[in-house]
């Protein structure tokens, strides 16, 4: 058997009513509360004048600063001093400074040191030479060497040269051959020697010395 219900007992066709009915009242639930919540606010008059109340028993402590001391007038002390006054004292000015350098004067002694008389010199600042220089003295040479014989006999010629210590007063010692050809050159090279006369001594340090020469003598044989 089938049910049938009733028109009037379907709930579905109110279904729209009864939620437009709802929203209604919740919108008139929330438009109270907002009326409640404002009247309970206080309020507060601006129109008048703005009063601000301190707590007078708060108190500021300032650090307390002790015054100055006060300062003491200096009164100029002025000391009269006459030319006459016998007190007053040289004035004398000291340098602290003792680091400088302090100029030191040597004398310079100019004075020619002493030659050694014994000394032979082997080179001088002036050489010894033979009076009238080096042409007179080939020309004395000439004039006073005398071919040996047997030189002559044996064909022999050649350079002799001969050492000698020409002495501070020019005299000629010490002469001996340091090369020579034999012949009888060598000889007569020695005596020439001797014989010349006496040479200008050298000098060093602007003083005459004892000075070493070496003299060439040349032997050409000719027919």
């Amino acid at each position: 058997m089938e049910t049938k219900k009733s028109e009037k007992a379907n709930l579905e066709k109110k279904k729209s009513i009864f939620l437009q009915i709802g929203i209604i009242l919740a919108l008139i639930v929330t438009l109270l509360a907002f009326e409640w919540k404002q009247s309970e606010r206080p309020k507060i008059d601006i129109s008048g004048d703005l009063v601000l109340v301190l707590d007078t028993d708060f108190e500021i402590e300032h650090p307390k600063q002790e015054p100055p001391p006060p300062v003491k007038p200096i009164s100029p002390s002025i000391e009269i001093v006459t030319n006459d006054t016998p007190d007053v004292p040289d004035v004398v000015f000291e340098d602290p400074i003792t680091d400088y350098a302090v100029p030191v004067f040597q004398l310079i002694d100019d004075t020619e040191p002493e030659v050694d008389e014994t000394r032979v010199f082997v080179g001088v600042e002036i050489p010894p030479q033979y009076p009238g220089g080096e042409t007179e003295r080939l020309k004395f040479l000439r004039n006073e060497i005398k071919y040996p014989l047997i030189a002559k006999q044996n064909r022999i010629s050649g350079r002799v040269t001969v050492m000698f210590i020409v002495e501070r007063d020019g005299s000629i010692t010490n002469a001996h051959v340091l090369r020579g050809i034999g012949g009888g050159c060598d000889e007569e090279a020695i005596r020439v020697t001797y014989i010349m006369p006496k040479w200008i001594p050298g000098k060093q340090n602007n003083q005459t010395v004892r000075t070493q020469f070496a003299m060439p003598i040349v032997f050409q044989f000719m027919d």
